[in-house]
């Protein structure tokens, strides 16, 4: 809820900025981005350990979860990157994902979460492969980046699947 609340919030302010500059560079980004769908880099190296949309929980059979993104298993220290050119747009800590940064990218934003630092600030530009910070190891060794895709459209935000954007493996 409340990641949904801060893309909201900066696709409001976007789209606002957006009306009123009607800013080429920010098309020309959201074209690029759009050219790349199915070859942006991992955020992180790892196996996706929770897929996108709805999905049984694997040990309690008759949950079911809705993730907005999927969880990415990686090693303990491993490094979440930026997939795509991009301003960082948020740094924020949300309780289930501890630290979370959110980067647009035109009309496109990606968010990285479940992270124990944060390498960037807001308003800072950055390019595909930049380092946005280290993933969050918790207790039993785990560590998981949490990944998401929004895309601004004119009726609104709308979650897209991020496996879909990503390289093939």
């Amino acid at each position: 809820k409340l990641i949904n609340d801060l893309i909201r919030r900066e696709a409001e302010a976007a789209a606002k900025a957006a009306a009123l500059a009607k800013n080429k560079a920010a098309a020309a980004l959201s074209a690029d981005f759009s050219k790349n769908k199915r070859q942006l880099p991992w955020p992180a190296e790892g196996f996706i350990s929770l897929k996108f949309g709805r999905s049984r929980d694997p040990v309690l059979k008759m949950v079911e979860r809705d993730s907005p993104g999927i969880e990415i298993q990686t090693e303990p220290g491993a490094i979440a990157r930026s997939v795509f050119s991009g301003e960082v747009r948020a740094v924020a800590l949300i309780q289930g994902f501890n630290k979370a940064v959110i980067i647009k990218h035109g009309n496109y934003f990606t968010v990285y979460a479940k992270l124990a630092e944060v390498y960037v600030k807001k308003g800072q530009q950055v390019k595909t492969g930049d380092k946005v910070g280290k993933v969050y190891t918790d207790d039993d060794g785990i560590a998981e980046l949490h990944f998401e895709l929004w895309e601004t459209q004119e009726k609104g935000t709308v979650k897209l699947n991020p496996e879909l954007w990503l390289q093939k493996k």
